[in-house]
């Protein structure tokens, strides 16, 4: 089953006590796992005990979780992230073709799985018992009707000729288009709507290693260190509207990963953007978004030069 056919299950209340969602999309697989787990305690009126699982050293673990009672005497939400049950990893995984048979009532527990083997009795188990649910990438018309809704939704207008160019951008990833848009938004502001200059702008996504050295001392506040590498920057010609948009992209994806509060991820790039992220408050992000745009308007208009409107952003940033 897929995306669609839990979708409407969730709509229509029909819920499960045992799920498996899977696939290559990521962001996808966690927007449905967090409207499940508020649909299910809204619509049972349940007070959970959330629990988190990322590694287990046994299939019996998952057992004992769903088949004992909570220490606060509630019910229980489990998930169960990339534990990779659904591999040969496990020699007593097949303890698990017996959940159904073990889980308490009003307990529940979802399997988030990127990678997993469809060949392991596991699996056929769960996908013969319609618990499992394949996440794939959208097609380009469900890509498109995203982008479309999601400024809709925040009462922005975009064309389509800048939701496709917003696609070429942000590739096929659900997650770095969703990245994307959320850019967007905090950049936009009041304005109603999504031109090509911003997509061009905020969407680029290929930063050369001196550049990631820049954002990495930057976060680390070492200001001699960034001040260096800028130089070696600049001497080869990069400019102003380079480091401004090289610095808005990084630090709004900072900003995004601490609104929503994600604290793990299995891409590299987001890992180090939540790492430097624990350096600043919610606050500092946005006084430095702030201050990026309005350093770049000062530069554009002519008031400052390129070099005194980035020394006062390394300064701002690295003060925190």
């Amino acid at each position: 089953m897929d995306y669609q056919t839990i979708k409407d299950e969730i709509m229509n209340k029909e819920f499960k006590k045992i799920y498996l969602l899977h696939g290559e999309e990521e962001y996808l697989m966690n927007m449905v796992f967090n409207v499940l787990k508020t649909s299910i305690a809204k619509s049972k009126g349940l007070d959970f005990e959330y629990i988190s699982i990322n590694e287990v050293n046994s299939a019996k673990e998952i057992l004992d979780q769903v088949s004992t009672y909570s220490f606060f005497g509630t019910s229980k939400f489990i998930k169960c992230f990339n534990c990779n049950l659904f591999s040969n990893k496990f020699e007593d995984a097949n303890m698990l073709l017996d959940l159904k048979d073990h889980i308490i009532e009003d307990y529940y527990i979802v399997f988030l799985e990127k990678d997993l083997q469809k060949n392991t009795k596991v699996y056929k188990y769960f996908k013969d018992n319609k618990f499992s649910y394949e996440f794939k990438t959208p097609k380009p018309y469900d890509l498109k009707k995203f982008i479309k809704d999601t400024f809709t939704k925040e009462k922005k207008q975009i064309s389509s000729s800048n939701v496709d160019l917003l696609l070429e951008y942000s590739g096929s990833n659900m997650s770095f288009i969703n990245q994307n848009i959320q850019k967007l938004l905090l950049y936009l502001k009041d304005e109603k709507e999504v031109k090509a200059e911003d997509i061009k702008l905020l969407s680029t996504g290929t930063i050369d290693t001196r550049a990631y050295e820049l954002t990495n001392y930057l976060c680390s506040k070492n200001f001699d260190k960034a001040l260096e590498t800028y130089k070696d920057l600049s001497s080869l010609k990069y400019g102003l509207p380079y480091f401004s948009t090289l610095l808005f992209n990084h630090f709004a994806d900072i900003y995004y990963l601490k609104v929503n509060d994600i604290t793990f991820s299995n891409d590299f790039k987001q890992k180090k953007q939540i790492e430097c992220g624990r350096n600043f408050k919610i606050e500092n992000l946005v006084e430095i978004l702030e201050s990026i745009k309005e350093n770049d308007h000062l530069f554009k208009s002519g008031k400052i030069d390129q070099e005194s409107g980035l020394y006062t952003i390394f300064s701002k940033i690295t003060s925190y």
